[in-house]
């Protein structure tokens, strides 16, 4: 097996502060979007009708603060099936665009670190643009649905796919050398 070698550019730093950049939305988007709209939908009045069942199920020294907000329930349990569907459709599109962002970070942070290893004025520039439209994903979502993200998904997913295919490309190549 042959040894590859590779210098890191001096535009690896800003594509590290990409990614980190892009964990920190991750991190604070359950407290800018999630929480803030679960509790709306989710408040002490609704969750009212929840109390004797909780502590029937419980016992009578049950934890009423456990039922805030909702919690276990993420937008298809038992609590929600109580809810009018409107505020259903909005928690579940709340819950399911910050969901969206968890499962897709190990592929953005894979394709920026590695990418950036092999081209990395596009890598930088491909986090540049995942952390200018991730904030317009997330709005496009929240507002209008998952048909209305179509312009922050393309614009951010596309050019990361586009990074992880040459970069595929380029680690073949040089694999076969």
């Amino acid at each position: 097996m042959k040894e590859i070698s590779f210098e890191v550019s001096a535009y690896y730093p800003y594509i590290m502060l990409c990614v980190v950049i892009l964990c920190i939305y991750v991190l604070i988007m359950p407290y800018l979007v999630v929480i803030p709209r679960r509790n709306k939908i989710m408040n002490p009045r609704f969750m009212k009708q929840f109390f004797e069942a909780h502590a029937e199920a419980l016992g009578p020294s049950a934890n009423w603060g456990s039922l805030t907000a909702g919690y276990p329930d993420q937008g298809n349990g038992m609590f929600a099936d109580k809810l009018p569907y409107l505020h259903w459709y909005h928690l579940n599109n709340t819950i399911r665009v910050h969901q969206n962002f968890v499962e897709s970070m190990p592929q953005i942070i894979g394709m920026l670190l590695i990418g950036g290893l092999y081209f990395p004025r596009c890598a930088l520039a491909v986090g540049s643009i995942n952390c200018l439209t991730r904030p317009l994903y997330i709005y496009q979502y929240l507002i209008g649905g998952p048909n209305k993200r179509i312009l922050g998904a393309v614009s951010g997913s596309l050019p990361l796919y586009l990074l992880g295919v040459a970069t595929l490309a380029q680690m073949c190549v040089e694999m076969m050398k």
